[in-house]
């Protein structure tokens, strides 16, 4: 499934990602409310939730690599599977 503006890349078959989102997708930022980086790491967080969503028995780590409100082109976000269950 693919979704706009969004992409990801292989790192470790089955155990690292790289997942990548295009723009800023924050409402907060969008609005002009927030504009610092630290707005980021609700990210990691937000990705972790859907992971253990549809992983209940997989512990993973989410790491900002990049981020838009960092100076970068796009945000870029590690995903590692630390164990199975």
């Amino acid at each position: 499934m693919e979704l706009p503006g969004v992409k990801s890349e292989i790192i470790e078959k089955g155990f690292a990602w790289h997942l990548y989102f295009m723009e800023c997708t924050c409402p907060l930022h969008h609005k002009g409310y927030v504009s610092t980086p630290l707005l980021c790491e609700c990210s990691p967080q937000s990705i972790l939730h859907v992971l253990h969503s549809l992983w209940h028995d997989k512990a993973f780590s989410v790491t900002i690599c990049e981020s838009i409100l960092r100076g970068s082109k796009h945000c870029k976000m590690r995903i590692s599977v630390l164990h199975n269950g």
